[in-house]
């Protein structure tokens, strides 16, 4: 059986899976019992099969947030649709975060039956779940758990609240594995029995950035040494901040006067900067052009003692090879990267040995879990208060078949260019065979 073969198999396999509900993903919570063991009881028999014709759903997440989001919404409102949800009563919201809590006020007001919100770090969740909880809406969460101690309190208070979503309490152990499975050769790139390291932040304070401090933490357990490269810069530019950041501000006061005296409009004498994206690119190409200008700095200074650059998200990862691709430095040669998240541009390039490795979250699944929830709650069924997934990891060996996984439910044909001529496949406890 080819390569190809194997993928669109496996995606029919996929699809499968999705059909028969959350029972059949992961249907796990973080504790590996079953889902079910946290629902509360039905609502009163005969009333299960009734879905209200007026029934509106409230759809809100913030906006540029990534392609994740991209895919699940997509398959969440397909799923809707299909459970007779009519396009209209589809209530989408894309807001910044600062604007969050009054959009689901606002769909409150427009009684919606349900609420569906894509949360990061900035998120204030406990004030939008007890303003969701007073109005006796039930609120769905995906994108980022909200925490142990905020389910706690839902399931304290009875809250009709969930979260569906990735397992992140795993992710950076699965993120290590990458790791592990390589020869330690393969890794001290340098031979200086260490790990030179730079972790990458997420501007909007997501789960990425504590998954990426978590795997280096697993790695530590595992007993290897890393050396968090940029840590003492950051540090003593702490310490600092206080006192420049007042001898600046008096600079620039006497730059300012000095211009103005002299007759100089401001910015006449400096040098040109040459624009790195187009006034209309999106945030995603934006920040792998911002990523890549940060890790030219970070390779020039300190040359070969970085090893491992840690990605937050796709257009991060982007940016690195970018940026290791033009100072002439090999993958696996000279440094590795790991991403999380699989875009198809990042896929590619893992496919491509670019990238050495990165997490699949399941959006597809996810979205056919929430929407199942989601008709639940309308029905007046309480669902678990926590549903994980857990995520796949991607290597050159199975990358071409996630690719193929995700040409299957955008309904076209994703190229990707197969880096070896091997055969290669998502491993068989990854597939579901």
């Amino acid at each position: 059986m080819n390569r190809k073969s194997i993928g669109i198999l496996l995606a029919f396999v996929t699809w499968f899976l999705l059909l028969t509900g959350c029972s059949a993903g992961a249907g796990q919570n973080g504790s590996g019992t079953s889902a079910t063991n946290e629902t509360a009881q039905a609502t009163e028999p005969g009333t299960e099969s009734v879905l209200p014709r007026d029934a509106k759903i409230g759809l809100v997440y913030e906006e540029d947030i990534g392609t994740f989001t991209e895919r699940f919404t997509g398959s969440l409102k397909g799923y809707l649709a299909q459970a007779d949800i009519a396009q209209e009563h589809i209530l989408e919201r894309v807001v910044p975060a600062a604007d969050m809590e009054g959009a689901i006020k606002e769909l409150v007001n427009e009684e919606c039956s349900v609420l569906i919100v894509g949360i990061t770090g900035d998120v204030p969740v406990s004030a939008i779940t007890d303003n969701a909880h007073k109005a006796g809406v039930p609120i769905l969460y995906f994108g980022m758990d909200p925490g142990e101690k905020e389910r706690a309190r839902w399931e304290k208070k009875g809250i009709k609240a969930a979260y569906v979503g990735g397992d992140d309490t795993k992710a950076a152990q699965q993120r290590a594995d990458i790791l592990d499975a390589m020869d330690f050769s393969k890794i001290d790139l340098n031979e200086d029995h260490e790990i030179g390291a730079i972790i990458l932040k997420d501007a909007d304070g997501s789960a990425a950035e504590r998954i990426n401090l978590e795997t280096v933490e697993v790695l530590k357990e595992r007993h290897y040494t890393v050396h968090i490269l940029d840590a003492d810069d950051e540090e003593s530019g702490n310490e600092e901040s206080d006192d420049s950041q007042e001898a600046s501000a008096e600079e620039s006061e006497e730059d300012s006067e000095a211009d103005v005296e002299e007759g100089t409009p401001d910015g006449e004498n400096e040098e040109p900067h040459e624009a790195i994206w187009e006034e209309d690119a999106t945030p995603e190409e934006i920040e792998r052009e911002a990523t890549y200008e940060l890790v030219i700095g970070k390779m020039e200074e300190y040359g070969r003692e970085l090893e491992l650059i840690l990605c937050a998200n796709d257009s991060q990862a982007a940016g690195v090879w970018k940026a290791i691709s033009e100072e002439k430095r090999l993958v696996g040669h000279d440094v590795l990267i790991l991403g999380l998240g699989a875009g198809e541009e990042t896929l590619r390039e893992v496919a491509r040995g670019n990238i050495t490795g990165t997490l699949f979250n399941n959006s597809m699944e996810q979205a056919k879990c929430t929407a199942d929830y989601t008709i639940s709650f309308i029905k007046g069924i309480e669902v678990p208060y926590y549903t994980a997934f857990d995520h796949v990891n991607v290597t050159v060996d199975n990358a071409q078949e996630i690719l193929d996984i995700l040409s299957l439910q955008n309904g076209d044909e994703i190229a990707g260019e197969d880096a070896t001529d091997e055969e290669t496949a998502i491993e068989e406890e990854e597939s579901g065979f």
